[in-house]
């Protein structure tokens, strides 16, 4: 094993990561904040991670939530995922691949439902919300944020981002 790996599995141990603050953009930094800000997860929780990708997000909300699961159709996020679980030893989170729709989820099952910048690239989003409210405890929260391009001026990232999120 590498000293770089070691060096990974002892923050993973440690529980110093993963950690928002290991993200390489700062406006993810913020905008995690501030979705959570006022709605982290309780030990009691069950909490879904829509589009959860590599599950940094997924693994930090994991921390204080009873059960975390982090659903996403890409195989290979989720293979990075899956792959840096175990090493946090935490149990208490599960990454499945599938959308919402066919994930069958039991009505009423999550007390917060989390989406960080994933609802603005799925075509029938309508479907996504209403089994959201389907599987969403009564007095449960929905969590999402969107990314917005409106304010971008530069071409170059435009066309990079619209490549990049097909």
């Amino acid at each position: 094993m590498s000293l770089k790996q070691k060096l990974f599995y002892a923050l993973m141990r440690s529980r110093i990561y993963p950690h928002i603050y290991f993200h390489a953009n700062p406006f993810k930094i913020y905008e995690f904040r501030e979705l959570t800000r006022n709605n982290r997860p309780r030990p009691t929780d069950q909490v879904l991670d829509i589009g959860c990708g590599a599950g940094l997000q997924t693994r930090i909300l994991a921390r204080t939530a009873g059960r975390t699961i982090g659903i996403d159709i890409s195989k290979n996020a989720l293979d990075r995922a899956r792959s840096e679980t175990p090493a946090s030893g935490d149990e208490r989170v599960e990454f499945r691949m599938t959308t919402i729709e066919s994930a069958g989820f039991q009505a009423d099952q999550f007390d917060k439902i989390y989406s960080v910048c994933v609802i603005e690239h799925i075509p029938d989003f309508r479907s996504v919300f209403r089994e959201c409210l389907r599987i969403l405890k009564p007095g449960g929260v929905l969590c999402f944020s969107v990314d917005s391009l409106k304010s971008i001026e530069d071409e170059s990232f435009l066309h990079e981002h619209a490549r990049e999120h097909k």
